[in-house]
């Protein structure tokens, strides 16, 4: 009989492929506009003070406008994990609605600048890269842009977020900002300023989560596929061969057959004449000194090299 062909993985049809492109066009678009009035603004004033008033309406946009992206991956438009990117962006939206927007306190920190720099480049290359992989037309700068500035725009942008929330916290506390005291009809109570905490508090698992998902696609997109198998292979049998190689020189068991590992040979042949060149120079230079040969200098033995 016959094997069965795997099934073949199934993409956007072309109707969805046009509204990806024109979603992430739009998105690209926006976070672009943003990111020029942001450094205008910043070039202009000199100052941070009064950057979140002139940005706050597109940034709310297309911040909420993002949630999209979950249902997008619901659907299957999108292989990705919703739960991941609900993660992220719910991340964000709490930041935009739920501190900077409620306590204008938290607009005047260096953390804005941090976060609003951060989100408008990685949101530029990640649109950009997804409208351009709908039709296999990225370009290598593109994808290298795409998955190596998260290096640094992540955890900026995690760190403008964190600060952001800290600077309204006691604000929060004094105000009593959405929180719900005893006694009252439905018998519940919710405080904020510790919802806020343990949000900050959230970032230490899921971050290295988040990072760890955009590593994997970076060594995924950007290593060539003969280079990561060679490295899975080496890293999976070099301890095997080291073993097989040790063989070769006598001093395992192991069969014959098992010694044809270059890799493994080479480098115990290495270690060995390491080993023998080092002994060789030491017993040469001893032999000098009771000789007379090597003369010495400022308490250093002439024609040593090390």
């Amino acid at each position: 009989k016959m094997s069965k062909a795997a099934p073949t993985k199934r993409g956007p049809s072309a109707e969805g492929k046009l509204y990806l492109a024109c979603y992430n066009a739009l998105q690209c678009a926006g976070w672009g506009f943003i990111l020029v009035r942001t450094l205008g603004f910043l070039l202009q004033n000199k100052c941070f003070h009064g950057l979140w008033p002139h940005v706050a309406l597109p940034v709310e946009f297309f911040q909420t406008l993002a949630l999209l992206e979950v249902v997008h991956c619901l659907v299957g438009l999108v292989a990705t994990s919703p739960f991941l990117t609900l993660i992220q962006i719910l991340s964000r939206l709490m930041v935009v609605w739920g501190i900077l927007v409620p306590v204008p306190e938290s607009q005047n920190q260096y953390g804005i600048v941090m976060l609003l720099v951060a989100w408008c480049l990685a949101e530029i290359t990640r649109y950009a890269f997804y409208g351009a992989t709908l039709y296999n037309s990225c370009p290598y700068f593109l994808a290298w842009c795409r998955y190596s500035f998260f290096l640094v725009l992540y955890p900026t942008g995690v760190t403008g977020e964190i600060v952001t929330m800290i600077a309204a916290l006691p604000y929060i506390r004094q105000r009593g900002l959405f929180s719900i005291a005893l006694p009252n009809l439905a018998n519940f109570s919710f405080d904020y300023h510790t919802a806020v905490i343990l949000i900050i508090a959230s970032y230490v698992p899921f971050f290295p989560q988040l990072f760890g998902h955009l590593l994997k696609q970076r060594g995924k997109f950007l290593v060539p596929e003969g280079r990561r198998e060679a490295a899975l292979r080496l890293r999976e049998t070099w301890p095997h061969r080291l073993c097989a190689s040790t063989a070769f020189f006598g001093c395992s068991g192991l069969p014959q057959s098992e010694t044809r590992a270059p890799f493994g040979r080479n480098l115990t042949f290495l270690l060995f004449y390491c080993w023998f060149r080092r002994n060789t120079h030491l017993r040469t230079k001893r032999q000098g000194l009771r000789n007379g040969r090597w003369g010495c200098k400022d308490g250093v033995v002439a024609g040593d090299i090390t």
